[in-house]
């Protein structure tokens, strides 16, 4: 018999796991959690099941994560998975979590934080074995120190080898809460009214507070495992920055229970009013492509049906293009951060470049916010004929040799 082979999508191997791990695994660690331990006030049978998991696999701020080929889904899954393994008082599991916690995203030193902070508040009598998990936690921990700290240097030194990037990465404290709370809650939606835009946020505050008023089951656990996290974030964002909403997206799952908790205690209101945000912000995002994944698979394979070669600015060809087209001849423009005119001009003169270039604007305000490249692109006796635009990747421009 001759074996038989399966041949499946690269990205469909992919992504289903984030795909299965947001619909079934994560909502079923919810679950877990309302249904026992210390959530006993929402242990409704189905009820919980179905309220919080539902809620959690419907919210739109999710949607991305599970889209996206990167760790925050999973983060969000073993922060949820932790926080019930503190809550059932298995810290010998809970130190393996933390530790791939740790190894999946350094943000989830604040969960731990949170944790550390609910067992010195109201779980005293565990803080021997909670003790013993940290000392398991920085046991399963050393192989990666070395790595960690040549990553905290580069991101405490990251003024001033790219400027500006600090100011991609975060915005100020001030504006990060309410932002953080705001599309934790409605996801990643904007509307072109800004009026509009500010009554809708001014209503998703009003149903998130009021929602956290009213709930009846203890809050120690739940106010804990959102606010310390958030907090923390924000503290930490004035030395590094990483006051973006998805570095916390573990505290997603508590919040998601304080809503369902006010359901359960007002239900025609709050169920209508939270699945409207909800539903508002699923339908703005599947139907504004802007709203979601870059384009880096519909601008590489165009780029890659034209004559010519790409030009970008910075030291290495991005990426994507190694995955996508790892054969495809991408000319690094900028060598050092910010562009100079010289090492510019060095670089350009010393390659054959046909009559038809494309030069990506990615990341242009960092790397050249003078446009010195596309100042030697014309000195070489080029000229732009055309501009392409692909959502999250930027615009892309066409130049010919006169």
């Amino acid at each position: 018999m001759k074996p038989v082979r399966l041949s499946l999508p690269p990205r469909l191997c992919l992504k289903s796991g984030q795909v299965g791990e947001g619909i079934f695994t994560r909502p079923y660690f919810t679950f877990l959690l309302t249904s026992g331990c210390s959530l006993a006030a929402l242990n409704l049978g189905f009820a919980s099941f179905l309220s919080p998991s539902a809620f959690l696999t419907f919210i739109s701020f999710i949607n991305l994560p599970r889209q996206e080929f990167r760790m925050y889904s999973l983060l969000a899954l073993l922060g949820t998975l932790a926080m019930y393994l503190l809550v059932s008082r298995r810290y010998l599991w809970l130190s393996i979590v933390n530790a791939l916690l740790l190894y999946t995203h350094y943000s989830s030193i604040f969960l731990i934080l949170a944790q550390t902070v609910y067992v010195i508040l109201y779980a005293r009598r565990d803080l021997k074995l909670f003790t013993i998990h940290y000392l398991l936690l920085t046991i399963y921990y050393i192989p990666w120190l070395p790595q960690f700290a040549r990553q905290l240097g580069s991101g405490l030194n990251i003024d001033n080898y790219l400027p500006g990037w600090r100011q991609v990465l975060s915005i100020s404290p001030v504006k990060a809460f309410p932002v953080i709370f705001f599309k934790l809650v409605a996801g990643r939606i904007s509307f072109i009214s800004k009026y509009l835009y500010g009554l809708y946020i001014t209503f998703v505050f009003a149903v998130t507070f009021t929602a956290l008023a009213v709930t009846r089951i203890k809050k120690h656990l739940l106010f804990i495992w959102v606010f310390v996290p958030i907090f923390s974030l924000l503290f930490t964002s004035l030395v590094l920055p990483q006051n973006q909403p998805f570095r916390v997206i573990f505290v997603l799952p508590g919040l998601i229970i304080l809503f369902a908790s006010a359901c359960f205690r007002y239900p025609k209101l709050f169920l209508t009013l939270i699945l409207y945000i909800f539903l508002v912000g699923d339908i703005a995002y599947f139907t504004r492509p802007r709203l979601q994944r870059e384009q880096w698979r519909q601008a590489i394979g165009f780029l890659s049906g034209q004559p010519g070669i790409t030009l970008v600015k910075f030291s290495d060809k991005f990426a994507p293009f190694y995955w996508y087209s790892p054969d495809y001849r991408v000319i690094p423009a900028v060598s050092v951060y910010p562009a100079r005119k010289a090492a510019v001009t060095d670089s350009l003169s010393a390659q054959s470049l046909p009559s038809q270039i494309f030069l990506l604007q990615y990341l242009t305000e960092l790397t050249d916010p003078d446009l010195l490249v596309d100042s030697v692109i014309k000195e070489l006796g080029y000229r732009q004929t055309r501009i392409y635009n692909f959502e999250g990747v930027g615009f892309i421009y066409q130049y010919k040799r006169i």
